[in-house]
């Protein structure tokens, strides 16, 4: 259990070392993430709003033709109406998928992004830290 605790202790404490000399990368890193969180979504959303426009206008023209409602009907079923149905049907799962697969990545590019500036900010305190204990060791050690 001793050299567990010991190898976990180690491998802890050269992660730490790791993220003070690379806290600037991270930092950037993390910024670019962030933007590219930001362009995506503000590239991204205007189309996902025109397609389920046009997907629920499809549902409303069936659903007026019809009188039955898109989510409960099957559509092989019908005779009338069946291509508009069909239609509306395969809008409203493509954008439905298409959309969550485009928001799920950029989620994705968010979530990094704010966990590389966190570990830049771990990164950067440390160093700080550890920059005050050197000086302060060569403080010491200079007045003797």
């Amino acid at each position: 259990m001793k050299k567990i605790l010991n190898a976990t202790v180690i491998v802890v404490m050269s992660l730490v070392m790791s993220i003070e000399r690379s806290h600037k990368e991270l930092f950037k890193g993390g910024v670019a993430l962030l933007i590219v969180y930001l362009v995506g979504i503000s590239q991204s959303f205007p189309v996902v709003l025109e397609q389920e426009h046009i997907a629920n206008q499809l549902k409303f023209e069936f659903e007026e033709a019809s009188g039955l409602a898109l989510s409960e009907v099957e559509c092989a079923g019908l005779r009338e109406n069946q291509a508009l149905c069909r239609l509306a049907q395969y809008k409203a799962d493509a954008v439905s998928s298409s959309s969550r697969y485009v928001f799920e990545l950029l989620n994705v590019a968010l979530a990094l992004g704010i966990l590389l500036i966190a570990f830049a900010a771990i990164g950067f305190l440390s160093k700080i830290e550890t920059d005050t204990r050197k000086s302060a060791k060569e403080g010491t050690i200079t007045s003797k």
